[in-house]
């Protein structure tokens, strides 16, 4: 995959930035793909642990 940033707002926006002079950091698009990556993840394991537990408490009735 090729990205190509083509305005200083948009590497700006892409890189995220450091804490300084009274300013939160902001994350970069990388770290939140990562992290939405992972919610996701957790998502789909949270509703397979979901079906699993149903299923064991249909069994023991």
């Amino acid at each position: 995959m090729r990205i190509e940033l083509h305005t200083q707002y948009t590497i700006n926006t892409w890189n995220g930035r450091p804490a300084s002079d009274g300013k939160p950091s902001l994350i970069g698009m990388p770290l939140f793909f990562k992290l939405i990556s992972q919610i996701n993840r957790d998502s789909l394991a949270d509703t397979a642990l979901l079906e699993v537990e149903s299923l064991l408490e249909t069994a023991s009735q």
